[in-house]
């Protein structure tokens, strides 16, 4: 017979919180997240209930307690992809949705017709709207169920294929895994494929004819906690702290100009950026126009930070490493990243 649990058997329900720590009911036919690969928890105790003392005359430690504070972590990676219809109040790109409000981002409906989008951007410390997410992870035949979960983002775009989205995650766990099949979980926008990275448009400035192999970008967002709570088992949750968004780019090297390299059309020099600490607008569009499954990413204010040379055979390759700044130090216009049908 078959192992009585399997790997390769798994599913993940996600939804938002409607406040910190406030949990709800997750649903088959609403909130499932289409997993590019199992997301397999990690379960650990705020307190693991040993005890310092030792046992007088003869050195034995004590016997333990129970253990409290049930700390969960999760990372689960899904593609980036567009709805296929329409966004609206109630149409948001599937999977990746959650995730990004989770991470820390707030989002801005357009509705007019034929340019509608769903825009995500970084969130301030002090906004009230700062969201959380509650869930359900199946894997190795078990049901991990958490709330109060935050979470870190970051995508990668490998050569032509497609954006994949990773989301490590940090909740509490709000009882013990259990032995449950996976349900049947409904999965929004089937019919609509990821986008692959070919025909795409990246801007460095004014060079818009780079041989891009790879690009990444991070949030880097700063999860702080766990919480400790001795009035509430042991465990509040987490806060969230500063970020320091990245995006690393790997492209082939092309002719040093010594015009002015981040005006001249056509032109790039990443040493000179560097050197000057220049900001320039770094953009990038990904998929079709007209079907609702187009992905745009952009940094007004990109400074290079660090630039590696790399090679592939006889061809050089260079590994230049952005910072994306706001405008001001007040604003969190850092960078944006919008589902759009144009």
């Amino acid at each position: 017979m078959s192992s009585q649990k399997l790997l390769n058997i798994y599913g993940l329900l996600l939804k938002l919180e409607p406040s910190y720590n406030g949990g709800g009911t997750v649903v088959v036919g609403t909130d499932g997240q289409w997993l590019l690969d199992p997301a397999e928890a990690e379960v650990s105790y705020l307190h693991d209930g040993a005890r310092i003392a030792q046992a007088p005359g003869t050195g034995n430690s004590f016997r333990r307690l129970a253990p409290s504070g049930r700390d969960f972590k999760l990372r689960y990676r899904v593609e980036g992809r567009g709805a296929g219809v329409a966004y609206s109040a109630s149409v948001f790109p599937p999977d990746a949705h959650v995730g990004l409000r989770a991470s820390g981002h707030s989002v801005t409906t357009v509705v007019t017709g034929g340019v509608e989008s769903q825009t995500y951007a970084p969130l301030s410390l002090n906004d009230a709207t700062w969201p959380s997410a509650v869930g359900e992870a199946y894997a190795r035949g078990q049901k991990y169920p958490f709330q109060a979960a935050y979470c870190d983002m970051s995508w990668e775009i490998e050569g032509p294929g497609t954006m994949v989205f990773e989301f490590p995650l940090s909740a509490i766990q709000t009882a013990l895994p259990t032995d449950v099949a996976v349900p049947s979980i409904t999965y929004s926008a089937l019919a609509t494929t990821p986008p692959k990275a070919e025909s795409m448009v990246w801007t460095f400035g004014n060079f818009t004819a780079g041989i891009v192999r790879n690009a990444k970008f991070s949030k880097g967002q700063t999860i702080s906690g766990p919480r400790l709570n001795q009035n509430n088992q042991g465990h509040s949750g987490f806060s969230m702290g500063g970020r320091n968004p990245t995006l690393e780019v790997t492209l082939e090297a092309v002719a040093l100009t010594t015009a002015d390299p981040w005006t001249a059309a056509g032109t790039f020099n990443p040493y000179g950026l560097r050197d000057t600490a220049k900001q320039i607008p770094v953009s990038m569009v990904l998929g079709p126009s007209g079907v609702y499954n187009r992905i745009k990413f952009n940094a007004a204010l990109a400074q290079v930070v660090d630039v590696k040379e790399a090679s592939d055979g006889p061809t050089a390759l260079w590994t230049v490493t952005f910072e994306c700044k706001p405008s001001s130090p007040i604003l969190s216009d850092d960078y944006s990243l919008a589902f759009t049908n144009t």
